[in-house]
């Protein structure tokens, strides 16, 4: 009679943990269903100013069809990161323009003259526009698509030993290394800082 009420109560407690653990990883998901679905609203909202964090893991991007999750495992696969590194991913579309006029105090141009011309590649245009009888407005435009890869690494807290079997016993720490990477050639990002908050 004990051993059925010890096999019962060991039944019963392997049901409490199984539906303990089902019901902790549906609440995960559903976490991370609710947390994706207002980042896509944030995105699709034209008079939201804010951005909220996607929640993926790399095979749901992978398999994800949005064009710029691709440019980012593209970036990664560029880097030379392992996925199993990724920390999170970032990016940037940026577009930098400006429109210059510049009046002059004589006539240069002949008599009803209005050129208006565009020079461009995939990066820059510049849209030039002449116009008699001193008028010339210059409006450049840049266009980069900026990656942001947080990745890690194991790296020795000292520096490493010359012998590679001293090196296997050294302690080490992991360090969070961020990659950027501009795809504008005309864009060089030279200083850039990153800070985490520890709580």
């Amino acid at each position: 009679m004990n051993y059925i009420k010890i096999g019962i109560l060991i039944v019963l407690v392997g049901f409490i943990i199984y539906f303990y653990n089902s019901y902790s990883n549906l609440k995960k998901e559903n976490t991370i269903y609710a947390s994706n679905t207002k980042a896509y609203k944030h995105i699709t909202d034209s008079l939201s100013t804010t951005n909220s964090v996607f929640l993926f893991t790399i095979d749901e991007l992978k398999y994800s069809k949005d064009s710029i999750h691709k440019k980012l495992l593209d970036a990664t696969k560029e880097l030379k990161i392992k996925d199993s590194k990724i920390q999170s991913l970032q990016y940037y579309h940026e577009v930098i323009t400006k429109v210059d006029t510049i009046l002059l105090k004589d006539t240069i141009f002949v008599k009803d003259l209005y050129l208006d011309t565009t020079i461009s590649d995939p990066y820059y245009s510049l849209e030039l526009t002449l116009q008699y009888p001193n008028k010339v407005i210059a409006s450049p435009m840049f266009v980069n698509d900026k990656s942001i890869i947080v990745s890690e690494k194991k790296e020795t807290v000292n520096p490493p030993k010359k012998l590679w079997i001293c090196r296997l016993f050294q302690k080490k720490h992991i360090v969070l290394t961020i990659d950027v990477f501009d795809k504008n050639p005309y864009v060089n990002t030279d200083q850039v800082r990153f800070i985490q908050i520890l709580k």
